[in-house]
């Protein structure tokens, strides 16, 4: 009898151990599934690294810039449905704007179409005489900062 009782508590001891076991092996592969990359899932190779525009200079976006860009891409392109066809604005552009009103999308759009009307009427000579001297400025293929 006292050898069944120590066998049963071995048991029971084993079959805990065993599930948890179990369990932290559940989490681990439920954590490597969720830290990797989509595309190791889909056998594609990873994309290369996007460039935008920001302002007239090629701005090559970032580890953390993507990463905030990604956080943020349901707002961006939700903003970006309220650009204006004669208008160029890029992602980086538009995350400025997601981040100036973080989860408030309606104040994000208000805030834009307002820089949009700013830009077409009272700060429109403003713009144009900047993108006049941005053309002139990167005109050789660098940029040039003698005064245009």
């Amino acid at each position: 009898q006292v050898q069944e009782g120590l066998l049963l508590e071995w048991s029971i001891q084993y079959s805990s151990t065993v599930m948890m076991m179990t369990i932290i092996s559940r989490i681990l592969v439920v954590s490597a599934l969720l830290a990797a990359p989509s595309n190791a899932f889909m056998g594609g190779t990873p994309k290369k690294q996007r460039s935008t525009r920001l302002k007239a200079v090629p701005y090559k976006i970032g580890a953390k810039t993507e990463g905030v860009l990604m956080n943020n891409r349901f707002v961006v392109d939700s903003l970006r449905q309220v650009v204006p066809d004669d208008m160029e604005l890029g992602d980086i552009d538009l995350l400025r704007f997601a981040l100036a009103y973080p989860d408030d999308r309606v104040g994000a759009e208000k805030a834009l179409k307002n820089a949009i009307k700013w830009r077409k009427t009272t700060g429109k000579s403003i713009v144009d005489t900047a993108k006049d001297a941005v053309a002139k400025a990167t005109a050789n293929g660098g940029w040039d900062n003698e005064v245009v």
